[in-house]
């Protein structure tokens, strides 16, 4: 026999970002480095993604969907500008750090090839998730099922 306890929840407020497309707006930006995998594992932001400019459109399905996420291109003035021509055409607005002001700021640099993954969840469902306060009280604890229309 299945047996289903369900804990009392409550919400608080969620806010839709000023392009109404986002509830994650004041999230921490997707860092995508699109320096060369070489200049990558020689020194990069922690928490950034490697991302190839030569490989950036074929990689753009990792991405959040435009305006979901906030997204920050790093690499060079010449390769901002590229991946930037690729993007804003397609919805994506990215701000950019261009490799010199990093390295010139001492930012938290690592080594490597450790790349982060540049995907995200769905906005809503974060923000409304990290809302829910459960009253998990119960013994049996508490389970969340989300159906996403996945099959």
């Amino acid at each position: 026999m299945l047996a289903l306890v369900l804990a009392p929840i409550s919400l608080v407020p969620i806010t839709l970002s000023a392009n109404r497309r986002s509830f994650a707006a004041d999230q921490p930006a997707v860092l995508i480095d699109v320096r060369d995998s070489a200049e990558f594992v020689t020194g990069h932001l922690s928490g950034s993604c490697s991302v190839p400019l030569a490989d950036l459109e074929a990689r753009l399905f990792e991405f959040p969907p435009p305006g979901e996420w906030p997204l920050t291109l790093i690499g060079s003035r010449w390769q901002l500008n590229h991946a930037q021509a690729l993007l804003r055409p397609k919805g994506w607005c990215a701000d950019e750090l261009e490799t010199a002001a990093w390295l010139a700021g001492g930012g938290d640099v690592q080594t490597g090839n450790s790349s982060a993954v540049p995907w995200r969840p769905n906005s809503f469902l974060h923000a409304a998730l990290g809302s829910l306060t459960l009253d998990a009280t119960s013994e049996a604890g508490v389970a969340v099922d989300l159906g996403c229309g996945s099959g």
